[in-house]
């Protein structure tokens, strides 16, 4: 998988290159990050009857369908669409940066850095380097331990690409 790659390389930038096995690259929330509307997911079941206002057994048994069956199509559009190094380099870089639209984790910023700059630099993007101040810029915004990790992440992954071939790498 596309993002098992990046997640090795990740983990080696920070120096922990045997957790990238525990490390998840994004994961979804149904209601929060699909907006009950990308890709179409909506929201059909009730957690009480509309008549008697009640909740038992049965209604929570019917919503839980609905919310199963609804994950199930929400989840495999989602990880088919950014299962792709092209749609998430794009997805990633697009300026001005602001949060990806999936959550990466407790590094947030830090992967997205990461992993925005690694597939800019496989896609051999001409701006690489204003790509990397905009990473930079993120830095005054983010509280202060943050902003130093996210810093250190944004050198290590340079340092990376300069000590190493990128498209080599991604292709083993």
């Amino acid at each position: 998988m596309t993002l098992l790659s990046l997640e090795k390389i990740f983990a080696a930038i920070r120096g922990e290159p045997k957790k990238y096995k525990n490390s998840i690259s994004l994961y979804t929330h149904l209601p929060i990050h699909s907006k009950w509307t990308i890709p179409k997911v909506t929201h059909t079941w009730d957690l009480f009857d509309n008549t008697t206002f009640n909740c038992d057994d049965l209604v929570l048994n019917k919503a839980a369908t609905g919310i199963i069956n609804a994950y199930e199509v929400y989840v495999l559009r989602f990880f088919q669409y950014y299962d792709s190094y092209e749609n998430l380099e794009q997805i990633l870089n697009v300026l001005p940066l602001k949060s990806a639209p999936f959550v990466m984790g407790h590094l947030g910023y830090g992967k997205q850095a990461a992993f925005g700059l690694l597939l800019a630099r496989y896609f051999d993007r001409p701006n690489f380097n204003l790509l990397v101040d905009e990473y930079k810029k993120l830095l005054i915004s983010l509280p202060p331990d943050m902003a130093l990790e996210l810093q250190e992440i944004i050198i290590k992954t340079v340092d990376f690409l300069k000590e190493n071939n990128i498209k080599a790498v991604l292709s083993q």
